[in-house]
C-alpha cells in the first residue's frame, strides 16, 4: 500500500499530458510557500468482500493573489485524473471533492460530496437548516476537523476548505481537498499533512490509513467528476509556462507504425532524449482502437527504466494470430505515461499500430481471381455470395443475431401451422352443428364458451408476433452489417495506393459507400426471409401430408413447376444496363466542375446529354417493367390454376363424405397460400440477384491494393537507418551542430538525406536517378529547376505521398511530416475546424497562438469568421466539439482564393511539423504578401514553431521546411538550395543563386519565355521548355 501511495503521491507535477499552462514552476513553489498539503484518511472498511483502496493525494495550490478563475488548483485537478486514469485504465476510482477554497454562493461549478462523518459521532446527524442550531452545528463539526488535524500535527491549519456533509446541501468549514476510495470504505476520519519547504511531501503509511493494503483495487469512476475537473481545467487562464527546468525527454520512435499479423511480435522502440544522466523512468500501455486486446493482440503494461547513459528501450506486443480469412484493418495504439524524472514529447508519446491482413475479402478461397485484373468476373455469383454470408455470419454481433432471427423467424411457419388446425377446428367441430360427435370435441361446455376461447387464441399469435418484431428490429442485424461495410470499406480506402485511388471515381466510391453498402447489407439479411419461406413452405407440405395425403401431388407440383420457372428467368437474366450510373456520373462531375461548363457556355450541351441518358435509362425500363409484371402474374395465376383443379377433383369426396369440409377448406388455403408464399420467394430470388452486383462491386473496391506494405518497409528502414544513426551520434562526444548551433538533443544532428534515391514511371526516362543529397535538420530548403525537372515530385518523395522506385528518402523515423499541396483545400467543416484540424487534440489548441498566426497572415476576414469559436474555447462552460461537424460551404464563397490558401498554410503552421513540405507556397500572392509569408516559414524554422515562446526554444525540436521557389530572392532567402537538374540534385548556396543564374537556368526553361539576342547571326530566339 506504502509503495502505491508513494506513486501516487509523488506525481511529477510536469507531467506530458498537463496542458502548457499548468506547468508553471513559479505557481507551485508559491504554493508549496503557503504551506502546500497532502491528506491521509483514516478508513474503516465495510463488511462484505468488496475490494478497499483509498490515496491521499496533493492538496492544490491555493493562488489568493488572482482570481478565482486563475488559481492553480486546476493544476491539481488534471493531474490526478491523468494519472489515476492512464495508471488504471482499466479502474475507476470514487472521487470525494470539496469546494476548493471558495465560497459555494462564488463557485459555478456544480460540487460534487465530499467527505462525510460516521453516523456514530456526536455531530450526527445535522439539524435542519431552518433551525436555529444549524449554524453552532457546523461550527461544532468545523472545529472537530480542526481538532483532528491539531491533534496530528500539533498546529492548526492557515486556512480551511469548504466541504459537503452527506445529507446536507449546505457547506461547511474543513480542511478536505481529494480523497479517492472505493465504495468498500467508510471515510472516518479526515487527517490533512503538511508539507516540507521544499515542498516534498510527507508520505503517510499504512497505519496512518488504518486499512489492509490489497494488491488489487476495485475502483468505481463517477462521471461527474470528470465534468467537473474538465471545468476546473477551463478555468484556469491558459497562460504561457514560465521557466521549466532542462529535463530529459522520453518519446516514442515514431506515432504510425505498421506490423503485419503473421510476424507475431511487435517491436517499438523508445527513445530517451537530451540529458543522459541519472535515471529516468516512464509506464506504457495499450489501447484499443479498432483492434481489441486478447482478440487481435496481448495487452501489455509496465514500466521502462532507463538507466544512466542508457538512451533506448523497446517494447514488445504479442500479436495474437487470426484465423485463416479476411480479417479487417485494425488498429490500436502504445502509450506512453506517468513518466519520472523526465518529460514525454509532446507529439510522440503515442504510437498507432496497424495490422496487415493480405488476405482477400470475402475469402482466399478467390485470391488468385482477386488478385488479377477483372478476374472477378471469374467468380461465380453462388460461391462469392456463400464466402460472403459466411464472413459476415463470423462478425461480432451479427452471428448470434442472425441465429437467433432464423430461430424465431420460425414462429410465424409454426402460428400458420396453429392457424390452419384452428380454423379446421372451427369447421369441423364448433361450427359443425349436424355432427353429434364433434360435440364432444368442445374444449370448454358450451359451443358459445369455446368461440370465446378461439377468439382469443386468434389474437395470442399477432401479440406473440408483434413483440418479436420489435426485439428484431432492435436487434437490426442488416443495420449493424451496414455500418461494419461501410466503416471496412472507408478504411481500406483510405489506405488505397495512388494507382488504386485513381482508379475509383470518387463518384463511385460515394455509392459504394451509400447505396452499396446497405444493398451488400440488405443481401446478407435477405437469407433470412429465404429460410422463413422456405421452413413455411415445408410447413404447408406437412400439413397436406398429414390431414389430406390424396392433395399431396398437387401440392408438390406447383412448386415444381415454379422452381423451373424460377430457374428459367434467372438463366434468361441479363445484366442490367448502367444508364442511371452514366448519368450520375455526369451529374457529379458537372456539379463539380460546374466553373468550367459556364465559363465555356456548354450548359444546354450538358443539359441535352443528361437528358438524353436520363430518357434511354427511362425507355430501357419499360421492357423490364413489363417483364416484371408478367413475371409477378405467374404466381398469381399458378395458384387459381391448381385451385381450381383441386376443386374438380377432390368436391366429390366432401359431398360424399370421404374428406371432412375443414380439410377441405383448409387445403384450398393452403395452395392459395403455397402460390402467394412461393411469389414472394421468387421476388427475394430475384432481389438477391440484383444485390449480388452491389456485393460484387463492394468485393472488388475492398481488394483493391494499398500502400501499407511500402509504408511499412519504408517505416522498417528509417526505423533501422535512425536506430544505426543515433548510435553514431551517441558514440561521438565531440559531435556538433555543422554549423555551430546550439542543441539540446544529439539525435537532431541526425541529417535528412536521399541515399540512391531514382524514381520515375518510365525506367529509360527517370526523373530521378541515383540521386544523393543531405541537409542538416532545422533549415528551410529551397527546391529550384527548369519547368519539368521533377521539383514536385521531389517534394512528394520528401512528405511521404510517393516512395521511390530505389534508394531511400531517409527521415528519422521519429520526425512529424506533413506534405502541402498547391492547391487550396478547404474542408466543409466551420473555419476553426479546418484551421485546428492538424492539432492531435483540437480542445486543447491555444487561441491566442490561432489568433496571432491569422493576424501575421493578414487574415482579416477568417478572424471574423472564428471570432466566437475563439471565445468559445476560452470559455470553461462551452460545449466541446469532440468530432469534425461537416456544414455547408456558403462560407467559403466569401473568401479570396488567397484567403483560403492562407487557410492551409495556417492549418500547417498550427500543426507545427517537425518537416514541413509545401508546394510552390509562395505562387499565390503579391510581392509583398509572397515576402510575408515566406518571412514566416523562416521564423518558424528558426523558432523551432510559430508563435511559440522563445525561453522554451531548447526545449523542441528542430523544424525542416522544403518549398518551391519561383524568383532568386526567394531562393537566396533559404538556408540551403536543392537544384534540380538532368535527373540529379544538387546542393548550392543561397548566394550562388543570383538573378542571371535564376534567369539561364529556370526562367528560360519556365512559362515566361526570354528573348535572347545571337550576336552570330543577329536573329532572336524564344527558347521555351
Amino acid at each position: 500500500m506504502t509503495s502505491m501511495l508513494e506513486r501516487l503521491a509523488s506525481l511529477n507535477p510536469f507531467h506530458s499530458s498537463t496542458p502548457a499552462w499548468a506547468r508553471d514552476e513559479d505557481a507551485w513553489a508559491l504554493a508549496a510557500r503557503k504551506r502546500n498539503r497532502m491528506l491521509a484518511a483514516k478508513l474503516k472498511v465495510k463488511s462484505g468482500d468488496g475490494q478497499s483502496f483509498v490515496a491521499a493525494t496533493y492538496h492544490m495550490p491555493c493562488l489568493f493573489d488572482v482570481p478565482i478563475q486563475r488559481q492553480a488548483k486546476a493544476i491539481h485537478a488534471v493531474l490526478l485524473r491523468d494519472a489515476l486514469k492512464m495508471r488504471f485504465p482499466e479502474e475507476s476510482a470514487l472521487v470525494l471533492a470539496g469546494d476548493f477554497n471558495t465560497k459555494p454562493e462564488d463557485s459555478e461549478l456544480d460540487l460534487l460530496k465530499t467527505g462525510r462523518l460516521p453516523e456514530s459521532d456526536v455531530a450526527w446527524p445535522p439539524p435542519r437548516e431552518e433551525g436555529p442550531d444549524f449554524a453552532s452545528w457546523q461550527n461544532g463539526a468545523s472545529l472537530q476537523l480542526h481538532s483532528a488535524y491539531a491533534a496530528a500535527l500539533s498546529s492548526e491549519p492557515e486556512y480551511t476548505n469548504y466541504a459537503w456533509i452527506e445529507g446536507s446541501p449546505t457547506p461547511f468549514r474543513a480542511t478536505l481537498d481529494y480523497i479517492f476510495t472505493t465504495s468498500a470504505i467508510e471515510v472516518v476520519q479526515v487527517l490533512p499533512l503538511p508539507q516540507v519547504p521544499s515542498g516534498d511531501p510527507v508520505l503517510p503509511t499504512a497505519e496512518m490509513l488504518g486499512c489492509k493494503a490489497l494488491e488489487k483495487f476495485s475502483w468505481v469512476w463517477n462521471d461527474a467528476a470528470t465534468e467537473l475537473f474538465d471545468k476546473m481545467a477551463k478555468n484556469w487562464k491558459k497562460e504561457r509556462a514560465g521557466s521549466l527546468r532542462q529535463m530529459p525527454m522520453s518519446c516514442s520512435s515514431r506515432p504510425r507504425f505498421l506490423d503485419a499479423e503473421t510476424e507475431g511480435q511487435l517491436t517499438i522502440d523508445v527513445m530517451r532524449m537530451g540529458s543522459m544522466k541519472g535515471v529516468v523512468k516512464v509506464w506504457y500501455r495499450t489501447v484499443d482502437a479498432s483492434g481489441e486486446a486478447g482478440v487481435n493482440y496481448e495487452k501489455a503494461f509496465g514500466e521502462l527504466i532507463f538507466g544512466d547513459q542508457e538512451y533506448r528501450k523497446s517494447i514488445d506486443i504479442s500479436i495474437i494470430p487470426t484465423p485463416d480469412g479476411w480479417n479487417p484493418l485494425t488498429e490500436f495504439q502504445v502509450k506512453l505515461f506517468d513518466p519520472e524524472d523526465c518529460n514525454l514529447g509532446n507529439y510522440l508519446h503515442t504510437c498507432r499500430v496497424k495490422l496487415i491482413d493480405d488476405d482477400t475479402f470475402p475469402s482466399s478461397k478467390y485470391f488468385e481471381e482477386l488478385r488479377r485484373p477483372g478476374g472477378i468476373d471469374e467468380i461465380s455469383s453462388v460461391g462469392l455470395f456463400r464466402e460472403y454470408w459466411k464472413l459476415c455470419f463470423t462478425f461480432r454481433g451479427i452471428g448470434s443475431r442472425t441465429a437467433v432471427n432464423l430461430i424465431f423467424d420460425q414462429l410465424k411457419n409454426a402460428f400458420r401451422y396453429y392457424m390452419l388446425y384452428l380454423n379446421m377446428y372451427m369447421v369441423d367441430v364448433l361450427f359443425n352443428l349436424q355432427d353429434e360427435e364433434a360435440k364432444h370435441e368442445l374444449i370448454l361446455p358450451s359451443r358459445v364458451d369455446t368461440a370465446y376461447l378461439v377468439a382469443v387464441a386468434y389474437l395470442l399469435p399477432t401479440l406473440v408476433l408483434h413483440v418479436w418484431d420489435i426485439m428484431r428490429a432492435v436487434m437490426d442485424v442488416e443495420g449493424r452489417l451496414q455500418v461494419l461495410l461501410k466503416s471496412y470499406l472507408f478504411r481500406r480506402y483510405l489506405n488505397y495506393s495512388e494507382e488504386s485511388r485513381q482508379s475509383v471515381a470518387p463518384p463511385d466510391m460515394l455509392v459504394a459507400l451509400g447505396a452499396g453498402a446497405e444493398a451488400a447489407a440488405k443481401g446478407y439479411a435477405h437469407v433470412m426471409p429465404l429460410c422463413q419461406q422456405v421452413g413455411q413452405l415445408g410447413v404447408f407440405i406437412y400439413f397436406t401430408v398429414s390431414e389430406n395425403p390424396g392433395a399431396t401431388y398437387l401440392l408438390m407440383a406447383m412448386p415444381s413447376v415454379m422452381a423451373v420457372f424460377l430457374l428459367w428467368k434467372l438463366c434468361m437474366r441479363e445484366d442490367p444496363a448502367e444508364p442511371e450510373v452514366s448519368a450520375h456520373s455526369l451529374a457529379a462531375e458537372v456539379c463539380q466542375r460546374y466553373r468550367l461548363v459556364a465559363d465555356y457556355s456548354k450548359r444546354s450541351k450538358v443539359n441535352d446529354a443528361f437528358d438524353e441518358l436520363t430518357e434511354t435509362e427511362r425507355a430501357d425500363t419499360v421492357p423490364l417493367n413489363v417483364a416484371s409484371v408478367n413475371n409477378d402474374y405467374f404466381p398469381a395465376w399458378l395458384g387459381p390454376l391448381f385451385v381450381s383443379a383441386y376443386i374438380v377433383i377432390d368436391a366429390g369426396k366432401v359431398f360424399e363424405g370421404e374428406l371432412s369440409l375443414g380439410t377441405f377448406l383448409a387445403t384450398v388455403a393452403v395452395m392459395r397460400d403455397v402460390s402467394s408464399e412461393f411469389g414472394r420467394l421468387y421476388h427475394l430470388i430475384l432481389e438477391l440477384a440484383d444485390l449480388m452486383i452491389s456485393i460484387r462491386q463492394l468485393t472488388l473496391y475492398i481488394n483493391k491494393r494499398t500502400d501499407l506494405r511500402p509504408r511499412k518497409a519504408v517505416n522498417r528502414e528509417r526505423r533501422a537507418l535512425t536506430k544505426e544513426a543515433r548510435n553514431e551520434v551517441m558514440r561521438d562526444a565531440t559531435l556538433k551542430h555543422p554549423d555551430g548551433e546550439s542543441t539540446a538533443f544529439k539525435t537532431d544532428l541526425i541529417p535528412i538525406k536521399l541515399v540512391d534515391v531514382s524514381y520515375g514511371w518510365d525506367p529509360q526516362k527517370p526523373i530521378f536517378k541515383d540521386v544523393n543529397i543531405s541537409v542538416p535538420q532545422g533549415k528551410l530548403v529551397a527546391v529550384m529547376g527548369a519547368h519539368g525537372t521533377g521539383k514536385a515530385t521531389l517534394l512528394k518523395l520528401m512528405g511521404g505521398t510517393i516512395f521511390p522506385n530505389k534508394g531511400t528518402v531517409f527521415v528519422p523515423a521519429h520526425l512529424r511530416m506533413l506534405h502541402v499541396t498547391q492547391e487550396a483545400v478547404i474542408l466543409n467543416v466551420s473555419p476553426w475546424q479546418n484551421l485546428t484540424f492538424g492539432a492531435s487534440n483540437p480542445d486543447e489548441v491555444d487561441p491566442m497562438r490561432v489568433r496571432h498566426i491569422c493576424q501575421r497572415l493578414r487574415m482579416k476576414a477568417v478572424l471574423e469568421m472564428i471570432e466566437d469559436d475563439l471565445r468559445r474555447v476560452e470559455d470553461p462552460d462551452a460545449e466541446k466539439q469532440k468530432n469534425l461537424v461537416f456544414i455547408n460551404s456558403s462560407w467559403q464563397d466569401s473568401l479570396t482564393y488567397s484567403e483560403k490558401v492562407k487557410i492551409c498554410l495556417a492549418r500547417a503552421l498550427l500543426m507545427n511539423p517537425n518537416l514541413m513540405v509545401l508546394q510552390r507556397p509562395l505562387h499565390h500572392y503579391d510581392d509583398a504578401t509572397g515576402d510575408l509569408v515566406l518571412n514566416l516559414l523562416k521564423e518558424h524554422v528558426a523558432n523551432r514553431g510559430l508563435e511559440l515562446p522563445e525561453d522554451s526554444i531548447l526545449q523542441r525540436r528542430p523544424r525542416s521546411c522544403f518549398l518551391t521557389v519561383e524568383s532568386a530572392k526567394d531562393a537566396q532567402a533559404a538556408d540551403a538550395v536543392w537544384y534540380i537538374e538532368q535527373s540529379s540534385i544538387r546542393a548550392l548556396k543561397p548566394e550562388e543563386v543570383t538573378d542571371e543564374f535564376f534567369t539561364r537556368r529556370i526562367s528560360r526553361h519556365g512559362r515566361n519565355a526570354v528573348v535572347e539576342h545571337n550576336e552570330n547571326n543577329n536573329n532572336i530566339s524564344n527558347e521555351t521548355c
